[in-house]
């Protein structure tokens, strides 16, 4: 599936406020979502950003950062109101959530088994925030522990597989700048 980008992108998309962290654009804007039903799905988007920890022993902390206007700080934007929750997607938790913001977005949350303390403070977490606005389809996704280390942010979902389609529909977008099935 294909999606059309709206060219209405005259603002800055990404930019860290305030905090202890860099931005840097990515060259590969594709993500892989791993799970049971969708195993292997590429969504390919047109830009992708890691937000980084500057303080390697500290991690990402009280950092707030601007996306397309929408600030967030730390993994605020993971939190929200259960609308629904949805079974069987490869997901601890998977859920449609509306943000304070009144924003909806698909849930994704997993846990990591971990081996040593080192993948308790850095990678025993999962989660993902996948949400539309005027400006196209986007994700937030961040493997924690109870530090984060990196936050990453992809824009603008310009393909996905067949299966991911009706994941789209949950998201009721009114002008998603996209054409879900074209």
């Amino acid at each position: 599936m294909m999606f059309e980008k709206n060219q209405s992108q005259n603002s800055e998309a990404i930019a860290i406020v305030k905090g202890d962290a860099n931005v840097k654009q990515t060259e590969n804007p594709v993500y892989q979502w791993f799970g049971p039903i969708n195993a292997n799905l590429n969504l390919t988007f047109e830009k992708a950003y890691q937000i980084e920890r500057k303080d390697w022993d500290k991690g990402i902390v009280d950092c707030t950062y601007r996306i397309y206007g929408r600030e967030f700080t730390d993994l605020s934007c993971m939190k929200g109101t259960t609308l629904e929750e949805i079974p069987d997607e490869g997901c601890d938790e998977f859920e449609i959530r509306q943000h304070e913001d009144g924003i909806r977005f698909l849930y994704c949350y997993s846990s990591i088994p971990t081996f040593d303390s080192g993948d308790r403070e850095w990678g025993s977490h999962s989660q993902k925030a996948l949400y539309c606005d005027d400006r196209g389809i986007h994700l937030i996704s961040c493997l924690h522990g109870y530090k984060i280390g990196r936050i990453s942010v992809y824009l603008g979902l310009q393909s996905a597989g067949e299966r991911f389609e009706k994941w789209l529909e949950y998201l009721q977008c009114e002008n998603p700048g996209v054409d879900f099935f074209g």
